[in-house]
């Protein structure tokens, strides 16, 4: 099986890098950027498999740049993870809303957050399956 490629927006460098390390120890392909309008332009070059979101970040929320993701059909199916220090039911019921694969808060487990990305992968490969047997 492939190893997924995920793209990983958070501003705190410190926790990018740490993220970006563990996810490329498990053999995964990351793309990491540190503001909202840079997710947004890389996901559309690169196709991640996974997008892994923080809420709050420069140049636009976590949630509207899902919600901008979701308007494009290139990257409307990839599974969104938000990784957030937001605990609020308003942004469990934002992420919720937008179909968000799951939603992780800050401070986490790496090898909870490592699962979910294996899921939300293999979540996208069987909807790209279904998409191209209709």
């Amino acid at each position: 099986m492939k190893q997924p490629k995920v793209l990983i927006a958070d501003d705190d460098a410190m926790l990018l890098v740490a993220v970006t390390e563990r996810l490329e120890h498990q053999g995964m392909e990351v793309v990491p950027c540190r503001d909202a309008y840079m997710a947004t332009d890389l996901a559309r070059r690169h196709r991640p498999d996974v997008i892994i979101l923080d809420m709050n970040m420069p140049a636009g929320r976590g949630d509207s740049t899902h919600e901008r993701l979701t308007q494009m059909e290139e990257t409307r199916s990839i599974p969104v993870i938000y990784l957030t220090g937001e605990s609020s039911a308003k942004v469990q019921e934002r992420a919720r809303s937008l179909g968000a694969f799951a939603v992780v808060l800050k401070p986490f487990d790496p090898a909870e957050l490592i699962a979910y990305v294996r899921a939300a992968a293999e979540r996208g490969r069987e909807n790209d399956s279904e998409h191209r047997a209709a």
